[in-house]
């Protein structure tokens, strides 16, 4: 690649990411994923992070993330749900939304009040799984339906494996 071309990529790639700092300025997602590291005792190693906004809209989402795994690898997932609001569910399984006879391997829920990080070790005979939140609808507050959902809670999952 040339020079030029480098440069230009960098410089796309700075302007694409830059939004993406604003709209987590709700969350604290370095404090979140920090507190999540703690979890990773030996013999597991940090791996990877996600975040995912969450916004109510008039009618239930739901928002689902693929994460990709190692034959043979055990893994970790910690999941932290200080900055979701009530009622998000968090559920894990073995296929994507799209698939008949998925089955569920974890759950866990935001409204749970003594708990707020939740743990579970992943078998190792997974390639995928699928991380679904179960997003609520908003409930009627009389704003306007031309207003652009706020973001009023955020999910962080941190990843580890042996």
């Amino acid at each position: 690649m040339t020079k030029h071309t480098i440069i230009a990529i960098l410089f796309f790639t700075l302007i694409a990411t830059a939004g993406f700092g604003q709209a987590y300025e709700h969350c604290d997602t370095k404090t979140l994923k920090d507190s999540c590291k703690g979890y990773l005792d030996r013999p597991y190693k940090y791996d990877a992070s996600n975040t995912i906004l969450i916004s109510f809209q008039k009618r239930p989402q739901m928002k689902e993330i693929e994460l990709p795994m190692f034959m043979g690898e055990e893994y970790r997932i910690i999941f932290n749900t200080y900055a979701l609001p009530p009622g998000v569910e968090i559920h894990v399984y073995n296929k994507d939304a799209d698939h008949d006879g998925r089955k569920e391997l974890f759950t866990c829920n935001s409204s749970d009040a003594t708990k707020k990080i939740f743990i579970w070790d992943c078998p190792h005979y997974h390639s995928k799984v699928y991380v679904d939140y179960v997003i609520p609808a908003k409930h009627d507050d009389g704003s306007s339906s031309g207003d652009a959902p706020a973001v009023e809670g955020c999910g962080v999952l941190v990843v580890g494996y042996k």
